[in-house]
């Protein structure tokens, strides 16, 4: 039988990861049930899952794949109004997804 929280702890205690329980939680959880990616915009939760070998999907990845599938027409307004909300996404980064999604 697992036990998630202990499991979990592993993580969270481990210094060289320096983050904190929650987002241990994220990580460890994904490589328990090995979902088809860890959705995630927060740059140490991202390094910390590259090392595990964990796929990773960003907000903007999430919305270039709903265009391809015809999810979404578009996505230049909705990138706009994540970073009208304070995500931050810097100009290489915006420019990268957009012309990724082929605007």
């Amino acid at each position: 039988m697992q036990q998630p929280l202990k499991q979990r702890e592993w993580l969270a205690g481990r210094t060289e990861y320096n983050i904190d329980s929650a987002d241990a939680s994220i990580v460890q959880l994904t490589s328990e049930y090995e979902p088809d990616f860890l959705l995630s915009d927060d740059r140490r939760v991202r390094e910390i899952a590259q090392r595990l070998n964990i796929p990773i999907m960003g907000s903007g990845g999430l919305l270039i794949a709903a265009k391809s599938r015809g999810l979404i027409s578009e996505v230049t307004s909705r990138l706009n109004q994540l970073r009208l909300r304070g995500a931050r996404i810097s100009e290489r980064t915006y420019r990268d997804i957009l012309i990724a999604a082929g605007e």
